[in-house]
């Protein structure tokens, strides 16, 4: 796990001068060592390949990067983790140590390449964005896992290429300033949508897309042929029987027992939900000594904490739990807004967002360098509410009223799925720009708003969806976001594409058939979780009542806000005086907007203070 850069130029100086900056900029995703080369890889360009390296497999030197394959012609670098390096050096019969220890999975991932070129990402299972020179080609390979759990970013004039694990080192190196991207800002306000497509915030900067591979030449960087390597299934094909679910619970051992492999300590997030129980319960049966704690957010607010849930599975798993009480200073969590957008390189998604880089932080101040999550598994196995009524919508236009009628008893009487409907997140589904805007979104940036999301024909189609583009992306950038900053790997085993590919083949009705969202994992995990969550009714996650605090605690700093010329209003995203409307409305206990919009115009302003300098009029 580390931080790439890349630099292409005419001039070598350039290239030099470009990629320490980038270097500098993201030390915090390598403190254990940094590295970098340039060469002229063809006449009259030059190539800048540098690393910051966080230590997680084959601690020496032997691992640094960039790393040149033994036959001298490819040079690597590379951030992420192939899990299964093992399995492939054995089929590339790689040397081993004096110890029998197989080498790295860097030094197996180029040696990979080497041998086998594109064709490569196809055997991996593994996070990774890198970049490979080829010395005799003067070609470059470029590429990305295939859910984009690792970022890429690139930025081209057409003569330059910069690439980077993160924005902010495009930005630091690039020395111009760029157009913001006021469509994303007003989706991300009224739709709380970010990480949609390809674009980011800044103008021209792009992110170069998961499952995706291209050979560029470095003399026209401008011209990217891009290659997919990977598609998820399109059908199901798999009813849900016992034999599905047997075969779910061992694609999700197997894809664990590979991502606990590690030359440190390994720790896991555990917010007594299904998914992180599922890690823990897998993590510690398969009796490995590297599982070192479980690291948990909590609240003082009963509505909201699951420590009863935490402390049933610590119990059950017999593993130490440390955790981070997140509502005791909510000051401070505002207070740490502008660190933690600093390390998104984007508004953050919302407040929890803050208390996940506590998390880490506590994370690191316990010596921790990698940590699983169950992050993956809600937008396969039916996990949110919404879910729950794209398939109910699906039985009733298709005229199958029993099958409807079923589900809705079903789930009365085991879940709390319909209760917890909320009219306000109804907004991002049903299409209301009335309830979407609520006023706040300026009128010159109407027309920039998406298309209402809750398109989509069938219940998988959505669910590709949110994998691809509406759930999963900016959940994934945070996570690698807030942990990064920190120096800390976070693994995300529901991810392994072999699981993906049965979650997704799996049909609707083996995700709800018990009354409960994700009604076929819940069989998976028989025995692995206690009952008290594999059966419980509800569904937290990391919770914040900022709708609370929005109207009391934070009331200074909107206040504040408002009485300023806002940065989004000047820019032309927000409407000022829609959003003070909006902000009285709250106050009086009215459902438009929702708090959750009103939070994320403070998270927008904070973002748009921070990165001021590299935004066009900010």
């Amino acid at each position: 796990m580390c931080g790439i850069s890349l630099v292409v130029d005419s001039s070598r100086q350039q290239v030099e001068a470009r990629l320490e900056l980038m270097l500098q900029s993201q030390r915090h995703r390598g403190p254990d060592g940094v590295g970098q080369t340039v060469c002229e890889c063809m006449k009259g360009t030059w190539v800048g390949l540098g690393h910051n390296r966080l230590a997680i497999l084959d601690l020496t030197l032997a691992g640094a990067q960039p790393m040149t394959s033994w036959d001298g012609q490819h040079t690597l670098i590379f951030n992420g983790e192939i899990y299964n390096y093992i399995e492939i050096a054995r089929e590339l019969a790689l040397p081993r140590d004096e110890t029998g220890r197989c080498v790295g999975d860097s030094r197996v991932l180029v040696e990979a390449i080497a041998r086998w070129g594109p064709d490569v990402f196809r055997q991996l299972h593994g996070m990774w964005a890198l970049a490979c020179l080829n010395h005799k080609t003067g070609q470059l390979l470029v590429s990305r896992d295939r859910f984009g759990i690792k970022p890429l970013y690139l930025w081209t004039d057409g003569h330059r290429l910069l690439l980077s694990s993160e924005v902010k080192a495009i930005l630091s190196a690039c020395g111009q300033k760029f157009e913001l991207n006021r469509g994303a800002c007003g989706r991300y306000v009224a739709y709380g949508l970010l990480d949609t497509d390809l674009s980011t915030m800044f103008g021209d900067i792009r992110a170069f897309p998961p499952s995706h591979f291209a050979l560029i030449d470095p003399s026209r960087p401008a011209t990217m042929p891009l290659n997919r390597y990977w598609a998820p299934p399109e059908q199901c094909t798999r009813s849900g029987t016992d034999a599905d679910a047997d075969e779910l619970r061992t694609r999700l051992t197997s894809s664990i027992s590979m991502h606990l492999r590690s030359d440190v300590p390994v720790g896991i997030l555990l917010s007594g939900g299904i998914d992180s129980s599922a890690v823990a319960g897998i993590a510690t049966r398969l009796g490995t000594a590297h599982v070192a704690t479980a690291l948990s957010v909590v609240s003082d607010d009963a509505s909201l904490d699951e420590s009863r849930f935490i402390d049933d599975m610590a119990n059950y798993a017999g593993i130490k739990t440390t955790k981070v009480n997140v509502s005791q200073d909510p000051m401070e969590l505002l207070d740490t807004v502008t660190e933690a957008t600093w390390a998104n390189d984007q508004p953050l998604c919302a407040l929890s967002d803050v208390s996940h880089f506590m998390l880490m932080r506590l994370a690191r101040s316990l010596g921790l360098k990698v940590l699983l999550s169950g992050q993956g598994s809600d937008e396969q196995f039916g996990g949110y509410n919404k879910f729950f009524y794209f398939y109910l919508k699906q039985l009733l236009r298709h005229g199958n009223l029993l099958a409807a009628a079923t589900l809705v008893a079903r789930a009365l009487a085991r879940s709390d799925v319909l209760r917890e409907f909320r009219l306000g997140e109804a907004a991002r589904y049903i299409g209301s720009s009335k309830l979407a805007t609520a006023g706040l979104i300026h009128s010159g940036n109407q027309q920039l708003l998406a298309e209402p999301i809750g398109a989509g024909r069938t219940y998988s189609e959505r669910e590709r969806r949110d994998l691809s583009k509406l759930s999963l992306p900016a959940l994934l950038h945070y996570e690698d976001r807030m942990s990064m900053w920190n120096s800390i790997e976070v693994r995300v085993p529901f991810l392994d594409h072999r699981v993906v590919e049965l979650g997704l083949s799996l049909s609707p009705h083996s995700k709800f058939a018990c009354g409960r969202p994700k009604s076929i994992l819940r069989r998976a995990l028989n025995d692995l979780i206690p009952e008290s969550i594999r059966l419980r009714r509800d569904k937290k996650g990391f919770g914040i009542p900022e709708s609370k605090w929005i109207g009391t605690t934070f009331r200074p700093a909107f206040e504040e806000m408002l009485r300023s010329d806002m940065r989004a209003s000047g820019l032309g995203v927000l409407d000022q005086h829609g959003v003070r409307s909006g902000y009285d409305l709250h106050l009086r206990g009215k459902a438009i907007p929702n708090g959750r919009q009103l939070m994320r115009v403070l998270l927008l302003e904070r973002f748009l203070e921070r990165f001021s300098q590299h935004i066009d009029g900010a």
